[in-house]
């Protein structure tokens, strides 16, 4: 972009990766011409940083993938649970791993190491029926019929859906018909969840840009109202904010 014969510095920003790279390239021809010897020892150095960072890369991916197949199976509900009386517990985990198979042994003694780190720090969480989860949907010309599939899954996921507020996050600009749409939403699920809120985020506020974030921010702090006025401590609160069409 170009204003008043200067050049934007969001611009220069923007150009500054493939800037750095052309110069990398170029730079590397001319000096084989001026110093071959020089030119052909960075260019090794460079050739194996980049095998070194395919090795690093690589290794990780590995382990991600053997614990993904590790905890493939696992019950994250009830090892939530199992803290709240993590004494009990401890106790009581390796007549809980006797039969368990292998990978299953793995995750288990993964989860006690854990266990027994965060009850050497005395920072316990808060009990599991007090724990409330905050889901953001985001929305702007979605329809309802979009939204709709996610609002469901929730219903049917491990997390108590008692336990769960539900916020649609809507812009003022929104037509008519997505609103009402959205508010037939909420008539429908508000009694499967502890409850389900639409914010509506005003156009042109100070220093707000028309993106996503703005509206998402606005609503989380409304959100955060709703809980003061509850009581609800936000040390107990877990937020997720979700696309229009997320599906867990």
């Amino acid at each position: 972009l170009v204003q008043l014969g200067k050049i934007d510095h969001f611009c220069l920003f923007e150009i500054l990766p493939g800037l750095a790279s052309w110069t990398i390239l170029l730079g590397m021809s001319a000096i084989s011409f001026w110093k071959p010897l020089f030119a052909a020892v960075l260019v090794i150095a460079f050739d194996f940083y980049w095998l070194l960072r395919l090795f690093y890369m690589t290794l990780f991916l590995v382990l991600a993938y053997l614990r993904l197949s590790v905890e493939e199976e696992t019950d994250w509900m009830s090892l939530v649970r199992g803290l709240d009386d993590l004494d009990s517990y401890l106790e009581n985990f390796d007549r809980l791993a006797f039969k368990l198979s292998f990978r299953k042994k793995v995750s288990l003694w993964i989860h006690r190491r854990k266990l027994e780190h965060l009850k050497q720090s005395g920072l316990l969480p808060p009990p599991s029926n007090e724990i409330h989860h905050l889901v953001l949907f985001s929305i702007a010309t979605e329809s309802a019929e979009i939204v709709e599939p996610g609002i469901e899954s929730l219903v049917h996921q491990q997390f108590p859906p008692k336990q769960m507020l539900v916020v649609i996050a809507m812009e003022e600009r929104t037509g008519e018909g997505i609103k009402k749409g959205v508010q037939a939403l909420r008539a429908k699920y508000r009694d499967r969840f502890f409850d389900f809120l639409i914010s509506v985020h005003p156009d042109g506020l100070p220093g707000e840009a028309r993106v996503k974030g703005a509206n998402v921010t606005y609503t989380a702090k409304a959100a955060a109202e709703y809980f003061e006025a509850k009581k609800i401590p936000f040390e107990h609160v877990i937020v997720s904010c979700f696309d229009a069409d997320t599906v867990v």
